[in-house]
């Protein structure tokens, strides 16, 4: 998995967030002034210049009346399958029906 704020799934959150403010109808300087940074930074964190702070999302789902995980998946309904999460659930005992 690429750590870096380049890889393809940083890029999807990243689209998520600025689609959630132009459907707001909000400008870059409305959400700078929310989250108490310059407006500047919005634009850097929107053209994955600098880094989302997990604070500054929480933050920014608040302001946007979006729950954290709209950012994560790719629709309301749709969920996307991680390779750590196939992990941890092939690796979870399974547990038995009682009956």
């Amino acid at each position: 998995m690429s750590k870096t704020i380049y890889s393809d799934e940083y890029r999807r959150i990243i689209d998520k967030v600025r689609q959630a403010r132009l459907t707001a109808e909000l400008t870059q300087e409305e959400v700078a002034q929310a989250l108490e940074i310059k407006q500047s930074l919005v634009s850097k964190i929107e053209s994955c210049q600098r880094r989302l702070d997990v604070l500054e999302l929480l933050e920014l789902s608040r302001f946007l009346g979006k729950p954290v995980e709209y950012f994560f998946y790719p629709s309301a309904s749709g969920r996307v399958k991680s390779p750590l999460r196939k992990s941890l659930k092939a690796a979870s005992p399974r547990r038995k029906k009682r009956g």
